[in-house]
Order: structure tokens, then C-alpha cells, then sequence
């Protein structure tokens, strides 16, 4: 890539940010301390990048967006990273060795390895890449929110022989390095940069192959349609009122399939920075569950966190009454005869689908039993939990006084631990 075309693509993304930093967010949307703290640093550092390169190191290493590390602190366990995805996608042993790291990634993060560049993070983006497209493997169009700067959408656009546009969203400091990776790897795709006033209708007849929108403008595009919807490592990031909006903008849109992979079962006192709602992601019953799982073999690899990976597919109403969903609770609830714990974690997930399915007391109360039974471990989703029973008018009195000092002994908790780790400068 050349200076001059770097400084083009470099001037058209500071310039968009421009523009879409002044667009007030929805009242619903409260940036953390960490986000608030990297959205200051990117936006100061904008006028200096001298190359496309320059900026996505920057987004790579300084920015919250991975756990990228150099090769020397990572390479010992790469061997590791390739057998975990090998083991999960026995298929797709050919493609995993075609796909490699960003000619524009850091470099001191990569190194020639197996035949092609790689970092610790790629490991991940290939996780991601492997995932969806084994969720949805020939989409039309993607929707991506929270897109980082890009990486995933890369692998997407430069593998796909279907796909005829990616949309992606996020905060315009983010969109800014997301329009300098995607714009610098490739340069003859048409992208097109959401104007608050611009109309759905009129985008899409378009037909850009790439769209970015602000988060802002969000409500712009309520009704949005495509195969196949993504969110990875940005939902738990997002304060309760932003993911009951994202919820409610997911359940008005025409999206076909949802892929989600974020935190789960963390400790309650972990409800700050990076783990920042009590659960996530949060759809109705009108969503089939083709797959959900807890820590898949690469995730297991590179985080001690729990990571929920889910696979949802939009039901046709028409077809599919929110009866047999119940029923469909009703059948998970009753499989369960024996009392479960914290160490079957595939009881759980089905239990947290009986929940979605019917927030009846008693598919709440089974799972509050679960997870409030550890006096030392006590996962946000329990807060989640014993609100949604509190809610229902069937929960008898005496279930009602026993969720509700649950509830009142978890948030005691969280307000405790949550305000000694609190440091003086902000969480990043």
C-alpha cells in the first residue's frame, strides 16, 4: 500500500469519525470507564497514524479490543491453539491452514508458522470465522455488532464466495480503524459510511458490499434483514439498559440466524468494566437454539473466563406458537428429575433455554437453586435470574420472600466487592 493511498484511506476515516462522534448516542447507551478512556485515546491519536499499518498496531496493542501478545510471550502454546481448533473442526483442517494473520497486524506479533503468518490472537479470529461460518456457511449478508476493528469481517470477505455485503457497528472510534483495515485489504470493494438521515431502503438497493453504521444511528436501521447476525466479546461489555436496546433492536430486526459468543457465569462481583450486565445475549422465544455450549476447546486454551457460545435461528410465528415453546420448556424442566449442580454445565444451559422459552417461577426457581447454592461463587445471571421471578405475578409468597433475600444477599455482595476493586483511575 502505497503513502499517498494510505493517506487517503486514513483522511476518509478521520473524516467520517468527524462527523459521527457529534451524533448524541440514546440515553440507553452509558460508555465505561475503560471504553470512555480508549474512545479518548483513539480519537487523539487519529491526526498522527502515517500508514494504515501504524493505525491497526495501534487498535491491535493499545486499544481494548483483544489479548494480542507479542511472539515471544505466546508462541509456546500455539501448538495448542492449532490442536484446540483442529479437534473442533476435524473438517475444516484444509481451510485452517489457507487462512491466515493480516499483512498490516503488528509485527512483533507474528511469525511465520505451519506455512503461514500467524499471531495468538488469529487463533481466536479463526475461532470466530470457523464458528459462524459453520453456524450459517453461505450468507448473503452478515451483520456484525461490535465489530472491533475489523478482523472477523476480514476473514469473512476475503473467504466467502456468497456473501454480497457485510454490515458491521460500533462506537466511531472503533469504526474508524474498522474502515482503515477493511479499506486498506481491500481496495476495490464499494463501502459505505452511514449518514444519520441516510434511509435503509435506499442502502440497500445500493448494494455496497461493506456498510458501517454508528451505533448512534442504530435506530436508523430497525428492521434490518440478513442470513446471519454476530456479536463476540462485545455484549458483556454493554451496561443493562444498552442490552435490553440491543435486545429489542435484535427482536425488530429480520435477521435470520444469530451468533453469539461472550461471558457467562462470571462471579457477581465481576459486574464492572469488561463484564458489565448481569446476562447476555437476551432473545425471545421466537428464537430456535441450534446449538450452546460452554467453552469451546480454543476458548479454554486462552482465557480462564466462561464463554457462552449460542447458535440461534429465527422461528416462523406463523408456523411455531409461543405453546410449543412451552412445551418445550415444560419438557426440558421435567427431564431434569434429579437435582443438578454448578459442575453440569450442559444441565444448566438447558435450563437457561427452558428459562428463555417460558419465564415461568418454576423454570426461575430451578436455576436460582442451582446457582445460589455456592456461598463463594455466586454468577451474575443469578441478579438476572431472581428479577425475572420477581416479576411474575405466580410466584407464591413464600418463593417470593426466598428469591428476594437471594437477590438482597447477591447485590450486598456486588456492591461490596464492586466498590473496593473500583480504582482510582479508570479500568483499562
Amino acid at each position: 500500500m502505497s503513502a499517498v493511498n494510505d493517506r487517503e484511506i486514513l483522511d476518509a476515516a478521520k473524516a467520517h469519525y468527524g462527523v459521527a462522534a457529534k451524533i448524541a448516542y440514546p440515553e440507553q447507551f452509558a460508555l465505561s470507564d475503560r471504553w470512555s478512556h480508549w474512545s479518548r485515546m483513539a480519537s487523539e491519536a487519529m491526526g498522527g497514524f502515517a500508514s494504515a499499518a501504524e493505525a491497526i498496531g495501534f487498535a491491535q496493542q493499545k486499544m481494548g479490543f483483544e489479548h494480542r501478545h507479542n511472539v515471544a510471550d505466546s508462541i509456546h502454546r500455539w501448538g495448542l491453539y492449532q490442536q484446540a481448533l483442529e479437534d473442533d473442526f476435524p473438517d475444516r483442517k484444509l481451510e485452517l491452514a489457507r487462512i491466515c494473520e493480516s499483512r498490516l497486524s503488528a509485527p512483533a506479533t507474528v511469525r511465520w508458522y505451519r506455512g503461514r503468518p500467524m499471531s495468538n490472537m488469529f487463533f481466536w479470529h479463526a475461532y470466530e470465522y470457523l464458528s459462524t461460518s459453520r453456524a450459517v456457511p453461505r450468507p448473503r449478508r452478515i451483520v456484525e455488532i461490535g465489530g472491533g476493528y475489523g478482523a472477523l469481517a476480514r476473514l469473512w470477505l476475503g473467504q466467502s464466495d456468497t456473501l454480497e455485503s457485510y454490515w458491521l457497528t460500533d462506537f466511531p472510534e472503533a469504526l474508524f480503524f474498522v474502515e482503515v483495515y477493511l479499506r486498506s485489504h481491500f481496495p476495490g470493494l464499494s463501502l459505505h459510511y452511514w449518514q444519520s438521515g441516510d434511509k435503509l431502503a435506499d442502502v440497500e438497493k445500493a448494494g455496497y458490499d461493506i456498510v458501517l453504521f454508528p451505533a448512534q444511528c442504530a435506530a436508523e436501521l430497525s428492521g434490518l434483514s440478513g442470513d446471519l447476525l454476530v456479536n463476540s466479546g462485545s455484549m458483556q461489555e454493554m451496561p443493562e439498559s444498552a442490552i435490553l436496546y440491543w435486545s429489542k433492536w435484535i427482536e425488530e430486526s429480520k435477521l435470520g440466524h444469530f451468533w453469539a459468543c461472550n461471558y457467562f457465569l462470571q462471579p457477581v462481583q465481576q459486574v464492572r468494566g469488561g463484564s458489565a450486565n448481569w446476562m447476555c445475549p437476551r432473545v425471545s422465544a421466537d428464537w430456535e437454539c441450534l446449538s450452546s455450549r460452554l467453552d469451546a476447546p480454543l476458548v479454554r486454551t486462552q482465557t480462564v473466563r466462561h464463554f457462552r457460545e449460542v447458535i440461534y435461528k429465527r422461528l416462523d410465528t406463523r408456523k411455531i406458537s409461543r405453546a410449543q415453546q412451552q412445551f418445550l420448556a415444560d419438557q426440558i424442566l421435567a427431564s431434569f428429575t434429579a437435582r443438578i449442580d454448578l459442575t453440569d454445565t450442559a444441565g444448566i444451559l438447558q435450563l437457561f433455554e427452558a428459562v428463555r422459552l417460558s419465564a415461568r417461577p418454576d423454570a426461575c426457581l430451578r436455576l436460582i437453586d442451582v446457582l445460589g447454592s455456592f456461598t463463594d461463587y455466586r454468577p451474575k445471571e443469578l441478579v438476572y435470574l431472581c428479577n425475572l421471578a420477581l416479576k411474575s405475578y405466580q410466584l407464591p409468597s413464600d418463593k417470593r420472600d426466598h428469591v428476594r433475600a437471594i437477590l438482597d444477599d447477591v447485590m450486598m455482595v456486588a456492591r461490596e466487592e464492586h466498590a473496593s476493586a473500583i480504582p482510582t483511575t479508570p479500568l483499562f
